[in-house]
């Protein structure tokens, strides 16, 4: 199991490996269609590594919560034998204890997960902005092909 800080730095090398020397985070800057068209490409290979990492810590989150339901599950069955092992009292309780228990260690498990997921949407979503911005640039500053000229006509 790979901890939420591994996957932090794995989307922060992500990120440098694209930054220009001596930054931290990539930034792009285009002036020309050909410059526009190379940073779209940097932009989306950078949004395809981010959305796999984000998938990885999905899919850790995926099997915590698995886990976590075995147990409440585990933990609810025993809800109709309180009163067994020495304790008296009321029927269910120390099962509902059990049960609030593993809901706080599920909690506490999961929040760092889902921090580093909701840190990787953030950088996702500024990168999505980025890949936007430089659609609409390409978009509005090339001509499209000229087309009906030779229609044989």
């Amino acid at each position: 199991m790979t901890t939420p800080k591994k996957y932090i730095k794995q989307m922060e090398d992500i990120l440098k490996a694209a930054a220009p020397e001596g930054e931290k985070r990539p930034s792009f800057q285009w002036k020309s269609a050909t410059a526009a068209k190379k940073n779209e490409k940097i932009v989306r290979g950078l949004l395809d590594e981010l959305r796999i990492l984000r998938q990885q810590v999905h899919d850790e989150i995926e099997k915590m919560r698995a886990d976590f339901t075995n147990r409440k599950t585990a933990a609810a069955r025993g809800m109709n034998l309180s009163g067994r092992g020495g304790f008296m009292m009321k029927k269910g309780t120390m099962s509902n204890m059990r049960l609030e228990d593993i809901r706080r260690q599920e909690l506490a498990s999961l929040f760092p997960y889902e921090s580093a997921q909701r840190r990787m949407d953030e950088e996702i979503t500024a990168l999505d902005k980025v890949k936007t911005e430089i659609e609409k640039w390409l978009a509005d500053n090339i001509e499209p092909p000229e087309s009906g000229k030779n229609t044989g006509g």
